[in-house]
């Protein structure tokens, strides 16, 4: 999506959710030392054979998000009980090391069957190390005990793929009655209550702008103009 990077936007009651799929990921395995990385299988691992980690591309405007909770959506790719740590991990590409240390979460249970999606949230510093790399890149590593256990990552099927879901608190400014004034150019895009983008307005350049002639129906809609969002309630 042009207006977060590439990321989706979804609006839950008054707060939103962004998420995409994770690249590059990969995973190292234990065989009399730790060998690896094995990338493009589309899956990561965690359990005592297994370290993995994943990425993700994080857009600028994160850095200035009111970041209100962060999680791990996961999807198993295979059966077995495992407990997961969720660990933090420096540039890309992580040692095997780097992958088991530092754990934003400890000892989450993961479910035991295949193919079931489950979200672990992500405590610790997770929120000021995910705003520091606003405009970069975000790493995520695992590890676990119990079962090997792989989850899907960039499996180029996207309800399978690995999110990071960053949840916060939009800072809506005001609009007046059907005009909107902004003081710098940006592209502009307008969202339903689903999240689901409604029209792309192009280039606002600075100044008020008409909004009646949308036509809008009744309902709450959020324009993005750059990163400011302004609330509309028709």
């Amino acid at each position: 999506m042009t207006a977060l990077s590439m990321l989706l936007l979804v609006q839950l009651a008054d707060s939103y959710t962004i998420k995409d799929c994770c690249e590059p990921t990969g995973y190292y395995e234990w065989l009399f030392g730790w060998i690896g990385p094995w990338e493009g299988n589309g899956c990561t691992g965690a359990g005592p054979n297994l370290r993995g980690y994943m990425y993700w591309p994080i857009p600028a405007s994160v850095g200035t998000m009111n970041i209100t909770s962060v999680s791990l959506r996961l999807v198993t790719n295979n059966s077995g009980s495992t407990s997961l740590n969720v660990n933090k991990v420096g540039a890309y590409q992580p040692s095997a090391q780097d992958c088991g240390d530092e754990p934003y979460t400890s000892g989450f249970a993961v479910p035991s069957g295949m193919d079931i999606e489950f979200y672990v949230p992500l405590g610790g510093n997770i929120i000021a190390d995910l705003k520091a790399k606003a405009g970069s890149q975000f790493g995520l590593g695992i590890s676990g005990s119990g079962a090997d256990k792989f989850f899907y990552a960039h499996w180029a099927w996207y309800p399978d793929d690995a999110w990071l879901v960053i949840n916060y608190s939009p800072v809506y400014e005001g609009v007046s009655g059907e005009e909107v004034v902004t003081d710098t150019p940006a592209r502009a895009f307008l969202y339903d209550i689903t999240g689901r983008c409604v029209k792309d307005m192009g280039i606002l350049e600075p100044g008020k702008h008409d909004l009646s002639g949308l036509n809008l129906e009744k309902g709450v809609y959020i324009l993005m103009v750059g990163n400011r969002s302004y609330k509309i309630v028709k």
